[in-house]
């Protein structure tokens, strides 16, 4: 005994499977372009900046209320986040009209020339480009 589907049934089924394998196919590619290659004793930059600013962290009360600067480019969602992230629950503001101000830095000849035109002092260095400075409260 065979049943006989109409065209339009027919038409409909196959359409559907066509937007099934298209939209698996295309979750896989931007599931595989999402992915990175992680090689083992990597250390991403959420685990890079907790052990660089550890030492800070510590240092920080946890109501404490801190400036923010960098030799980088702003750029959204970098370098300022994940240093807020590392040391909540202290915050971290983008000024650096605050009794303190931690220092984020990647060049050790930048950072010399922003502190100077900056007219910040340094009150401890832990190394690794983080700085804790003396800042221009409001």
């Amino acid at each position: 005994m065979s049943v006989e589907y109409s065209k339009r049934v027919r038409t409909g089924v196959v359409l559907l499977l066509l937007v099934a394998v298209y939209g698996g196919g295309h979750l896989l590619v931007v599931q595989m372009s999402l992915k990175k290659e992680v090689k083992p004793g990597s250390v991403d930059r959420v685990t890079f900046y907790r052990a660089r600013f550890d030492l800070l962290k510590r240092d920080l009360p946890p109501d404490a209320i801190v400036g923010y600067l960098t030799d980088q480019p702003p750029s959204p969602g970098t370098d300022l986040r994940l240093t807020q992230y590392v040391l909540a629950p202290a915050i971290v503001r983008g000024t650096l009209k605050a009794e303190q101000v931690v220092g984020n830095f990647h060049d050790p000849q930048k950072a010399v020339l922003l502190l100077r035109k900056e007219g910040l002092a340094v009150i401890r260095d832990y190394g690794h480009g983080v700085f804790l400075l003396k800042g221009r409260p409001e």
